[in-house]
């Protein structure tokens, strides 16, 4: 009876999904070694769910640290940069060397990225105007910015999916009839019958 790699119980092995990848070691006929995962149906999904969910993690990860590079004018980010990153994510805060839960979920690193589109102008200006001693001071003043305009770009984001705009209009055909009276009020002081 194998074990479910996802939940860690035991399964009947007809009941379960088998995913099978080679290894990097052989087996005395010389053929390859490989390594079997099982799965009941109700994890398999869940497992699929959380790799599509990894993935989609992963190019919005991406897509910032190119955007900060090209920011930054960095050919990799520090150690130090990438921790500031993954904490707002995490939503902890880093305290005399101790990582401390702030938020049950962080910010998501698309919420990241178009706070800093959206405060590009402001990043920009200070890059310009003000002198940093080293990139990582730049990154720490450039990344409170963007952690100051977090609540803005959220809020401006849903008030603008909270508009919606129809796509379809529907359009029924309707004969509207109007009696239109004239009503012509005769002008006591009107002296063109005269004339």
């Amino acid at each position: 009876m194998p074990k479910c790699k996802w939940c860690k119980e035991d399964g009947e092995k007809e009941q379960m999904v088998c995913y099978e990848k080679p290894t990097n070691r052989f087996k005395k006929d010389g053929s390859v070694m490989m390594s079997r995962s099982y799965y009941h149906n109700a994890c398999d999904e869940l497992r699929i769910e959380d790799e599509v969910f990894k993935k989609k993690e992963a190019e919005e990860l991406d897509g910032l640290y190119q955007y900060l590079l090209k920011l930054h004018n960095l050919e990799l980010l520090d150690g130090r940069m990438f921790e500031k990153i993954q904490d707002l994510r995490n939503g902890t805060i880093k305290i005399n060397n101790r990582k401390i839960r702030k938020s049950k979920e962080g910010v998501s690193y698309k919420q990241m990225l178009d706070t800093y589109q959206h405060v590009s102008k402001n990043i920009d200006y200070a890059i310009r105007t003000k002198q940093f001693k080293t990139k990582w001071n730049e990154f720490s003043y450039v990344f409170s910015i963007m952690v100051n305009s977090l609540n803005e770009v959220n809020l401006l984001q849903k008030r603008n999916n909270a508009i919606t705009i129809p796509t379809e209009v529907v359009s029924n055909d309707f004969d509207i009839k109007m009696n239109i009276n004239k009503q012509t009020k005769k002008d006591d002081m009107d002296i063109s019958h005269l004339l």
